[in-house]
């Protein structure tokens, strides 16, 4: 039997059993939905809480109508529309419509600011630029006037009678088009989703997920995010559940708001990237006295950033007395490139807990690995102790979803064995065949190479295998380099959130390149807040030197100027840019020095064409307050990694 050392770091989920009868095409999915389950469909609730309820037959009538507006403008089958409509009920509608019609639907929700701002329109153009001609489905209201394309109000459209024939689309044709979720900022990447990736996404999740007819579903976050649509509306539709969508800003003014509506409507499933959990789990301990019912919840799933293992144990300790089990806990990993989720955990929280390390020394030990291979290893249970030094909690994200098969390869392609870590790449029928107009694009996400010409995906993800599970450590955009040593953002982010002032969830870590060093210089940008006290400029920047041995330029930013998506992540490309524009200054710049000589260098490893090593300094938030550093030795990553560093 191979020890994990040789495995390869390979892992297929099950074959994908679609059942006689099952939707073969999204237009089929809602004449399916709207027949068989009529009593299910859309909950709106607005930014005044206010609720309104379309059931998959009025809805299916809705769209049919606005297909027929949409018609009667010339609008035909494989056209593209972007979909701009601020409310669910309407963003739904004429998604649908576009469906029904065989016109490509993008979506697209609105800006924070509005679209009619000088960075919305630009943000448009940049779309419509690489649709070509297209329609703008939305308000005349939230839209510009000035791109010399047809505004369609939904609301007229929906004033024409309703049409009753559909298209029939083959099952590779393009369903439905969607912007990448690494693209808030710079040249927008448009995914293309198939029929067929969409059926085996619906067809399979299932399985990995417990989401059943007649259950309640809830999402807060936006629209045009790919685990908010897909996972929660189109999942739905197929499977024959009520979709609750709730104002992502109603819900972020009160968190609590969240827990409310979950009571409220017996919610069985919904989600949240990590900070909403941090959100929750602060208001639930400003309101001791509170109490909700969740005990209808059949899964939380957190997914869309970093896990971290603190957060997610206080939320499951905090809201246990109101019945949710830790089972209810879900961890996922996907992409809009693969339908999103596409990898599941086992239910709960503790059993997918992995504490490893990877000694400079070789010192700990190891289970069924030699201690100077260095590749990751996975205590024994209780040995280590997450809180002792060199020790890092991650939460693994499961395993492939049907139809799907995941791996982990070094910079050169070479399929590395279960516990290195490596970029992590899918296969499945689900992954899009490609981005809209972006040649460049294609070849960056499917390299080509004697193995598989665009067969495998290049998720961007870096990460290991181990029992055939995920465990992802951070994303390539993420990795700092300074003096050979990596460091991923969210850890060095944080150690800084831990200063008395500092936000959660408004403060960013970038790396800059400083050819004068030959290293990245690293820049701590934090959100001015009523919080924020004098002095916490120095205080990150001792907390940086004590704590990781970082030298640090810290910025201070305004609430209202720091970036980030309507789902509250923070856009850390834009931060480094204005910072590099000279628009955001330190108070004090202090010097950058190598850091090579400290105490996080570690031998050189052994793998591919290796030549060099880096060292991966992370942190472990076991308490919420203390951390601790993670030595890990990197292979045949330094130069790659210093190429894909945006400078």
């Amino acid at each position: 039997m191979r020890s994990s050392v040789d495995r390869p770091a390979i892992s297929t989920g099950p074959a994908l059993m679609i059942p006689a009868g099952y939707p073969r095409d999204l237009p089929s999915a809602l004449l399916r939905a709207a027949r068989d389950f009529g009593g299910a469909g859309v909950v709106e609730i607005g930014p005044d809480g206010r609720e309104t309820k379309l059931d998959f037959p009025t809805l299916l009538e809705l769209a049919a109508r606005i297909l027929a507006g949409l018609r009667a403008n010339g609008v035909r089958p494989g056209d593209p529309a972007v979909v701009h409509v601020t409310e669910p009920v309407g963003f739904f509608a004429s998604f649908w419509a576009c469906t029904l019609g065989g016109i490509r639907p993008l979506l697209m929700a609105p800006s924070p600011g509005g679209d009619r701002t000088e960075e919305g329109r630009e943000r448009l153009r940049k779309v419509t630029d690489l649709l070509g001609w297209t329609v703008l489905v939305g308000r005349p209201s939230d839209l510009p006037n000035d791109l010399g394309l047809p505004v369609l109000d939904p609301d007229a459209l929906a004033g024409h009678e309703p049409v009753s024939e559909f298209h029939r689309p083959a099952a590779d044709d393009v369903a439905v088009l969607m912007m990448s979720s690494g693209t808030s900022t710079g040249t927008p990447k448009i995914v293309q989703l198939t029929h067929r990736g969409l059926v085996e996404f619906a067809a399979g999740t299932p399985a990995m997920l417990p989401v059943r007819p007649g259950q309640t579903t809830l999402n807060w976050l936006p629209l045009d995010r790919s685990g908010a649509f897909l996972l929660y509306h189109l999942l739905p539709v197929f499977t024959g559940c009520t979709n609750i969508h709730v104002n992502t800003r109603w819900v972020l003014d009160n968190p609590l708001r969240w827990l409310d509506l979950m009571d409220q409507h017996r919610v069985n499933h919904s989600w949240s990237p990590n900070f909403g959990y941090r959100l929750a789990t602060q208001a639930i301990a400003g309101e001791p006295d509170r109490h909700w019912d969740l005990s209808a919840l059949r899964s939380l799933v957190s997914g869309g950033e970093q896990i971290t293992v603190p957060v997610m144990s206080e939320f499951l300790r905090l809201t246990n007395r109101f019945g949710v089990v830790p089972e209810t806990f879900v961890a996922a990993w996907g992409m809009t490139e693969t339908v999103t989720g596409i990898t599941f955990a086992r239910p709960g929280l503790t059993p997918n807990v992995h504490r490893v390390r990877i000694p400079p020394t070789g010192t700990v030990e190891w289970v069924d690995q030699r201690p100077s291979t260095g590749k990751v290893a996975v205590a024994r249970p209780g040995k280590p102790r997450a809180e002792a030094p060199g020790v890092l909690s991650l939460v693994s994200v499961g395993a492939p979803a049907p139809g799907t098969t995941v791996r982990i390869v070094a910079p050169n392609g070479a399929v590395l064995p279960e516990g290195r870590i490596g970029q992590l790449q899918v296969a499945s029928a689900r992954v899009t065949p490609g981005y809209l107009g972006n040649l460049e694009a294609d070849r960056a996400a499917f390299p080509v190479g004697n193995w598989a010409a665009r067969k495998w995906l290049a998720t961007g993800d870096q990460g290991f295998i181990t029992g055939g599970q995920v465990v992802i450590t951070g994303r390539d955009s993420e990795r700092i380099i300074m003096s050979g040593n990596l460091y991923y953002a969210h850890d060095i982010e944080a150690v800084a959130s831990s200063v008395v002032g500092a936000e959660h969830g408004l403060v960013a870590a970038c790396g800059v390149a400083d050819p004068e060093i030959g290293t990245d210089r690293l820049v701590v940008f934090y959100a001015l807040t009523p919080e924020s006290i004098p002095g916490m400029d120095q205080a990150i920047r001792s907390l940086m030197q004590g704590r990781l041995g970082l030298q640090a330029e810290v910025v201070g930013v305004p609430r209202r100027d720091f970036p980030t998506t309507p789902g509250g992540k923070i856009l850390r490309p834009l931060l480094r840019q204005r910072w590099l524009d000279g628009t955001l200054t330190t108070t004090a710049t202090p010097s950058v020095e190598p850091a090579g000589a400290n105490s996080h260098s570690g031998p050189a490893g052994e793998g591919p064409h290796a030549t060099t090593s880096d060292t991966l300094v992370s942190v472990d938030e076991e308490s919420g307050e203390r951390t601790t550093e993670l030595p890990v030795v990197r292979l045949a990553w330094k130069q790659s990694l210093q190429q894909s560093i945006p400078t």
